[in-house]
C-alpha cells in the first residue's frame, strides 16, 4: 500500500512540474519566439524600393504589395489566421502593417492615448488605441519625417494591432449608449471596445516592431 501511494505521489508530483513548466515557458514552446536566439534567426524582409526591412517568426507571414498604385503596404501576420490578406488598418486581424504612402481614407475611431511605443526607429507621433480597460489592442506610428526614405511620403505610418478575444463594441453620445447605427463619431461620439488582448501575442508583436529599420535614410537611425 505504501509503494502504491509513492507511485501515485510520485505522479501528481510529476504532472504537476509539467504544468508549471508550461506555464512559465510558454504555451507549446512558442516563447521561443521571444528569445535573444528566436529574434536573431527571425526571417527577414527588405524592401529596396521602400528603404526599410523588418523581422518576424516563421509562425508568421508577409504579403507584400510594393506597387500598388493607391497604396503600397506590408502586411506581416500569423500564417493561422482565418483570414487573408490584404490587410489595411480596418481589418479585424492581428498584423504589422507597413503603410509607405498612407491610406487615402479615415483612421480607425476608438478610444486612444498618446504614449511612447518602442521601434528600430524614432517616431514622430504614437497612437494607442485601447480598450474599455485600458488594454492597448492597437498602434499606430508614424516614423519621423527627417528619418523617413524619399520613397517614403509624409502620410506614410506602421500599424500593429492584435487579436481581441470576445470583442464587444459599443457606442455613446453625451454619456448615453446609442445604436451604432446611430452613432456618428465625425459628431463626437465615442467608441468603445471591450475584450481581451493575448498577452504572448502582444509581446510578440512589439518585438517584431522592435527590429523595424530604414535601410537608405541618410539620417542615422
Amino acid at each position: 500500500m505504501d509503494d502504491t501511494i509513492k507511485a501515485i505521489w510520485g505522479i501528481t508530483i510529476g504532472a504537476m512540474i509539467v504544468v508549471l513548466m508550461i506555464a512559465i515557458f510558454g504555451r507549446g514552446g512558442g516563447s521561443k519566439d521571444l528569445d535573444d536566439g528566436g529574434v536573431q534567426n527571425w526571417r527577414t524582409f527588405k524592401s529596396a524600393k521602400f528603404g526599410f526591412e523588418i523581422k518576424y517568426p516563421s509562425s508568421w507571414r508577409v504579403a507584400a504589395y510594393e506597387n500598388d498604385l493607391i497604396a503600397p503596404k506590408f502586411n506581416f501576420y500569423p500564417a493561422k489566421t482565418s483570414k487573408q490578406p490584404p490587410f489595411d488598418h480596418f481589418s479585424e486581424v492581428a498584423n504589422v502593417s507597413v503603410f509607405p504612402d498612407g491610406i487615402p481614407t479615415e483612421g480607425v475611431f476608438g478610444e486612444t492615448e498618446n504614449d511612447d511605443f518602442e521601434t528600430g526607429v524614432a517616431l514622430e507621433r504614437t497612437t494607442r488605441f485601447i480598450l474599455q480597460s485600458g488594454e492597448t489592442w492597437a498602434v499606430f506610428a508614424v516614423p519621423k519625417i527627417s528619418l523617413k526614405p524619399e520613397s517614403w511620403s509624409e502620410a506614410g505610418f506602421i500599424w500593429v494591432r492584435a487579436d481581441i478575444s470576445g470583442l464587444t463594441t459599443v457606442c455613446s453620445r453625451d454619456g448615453e449608449y446609442i445604436s451604432l447605427v446611430e452613432c456618428d463619431p465625425f459628431e463626437g461620439d465615442r467608441i468603445e471596445r471591450a475584450g481581451n488582448v493575448d498577452d504572448y501575442q502582444w509581446e510578440l508583436i512589439k518585438a517584431i516592431m522592435k527590429t523595424f529599420r530604414f535601410t537608405n535614410s541618410t539620417v542615422e537611425t
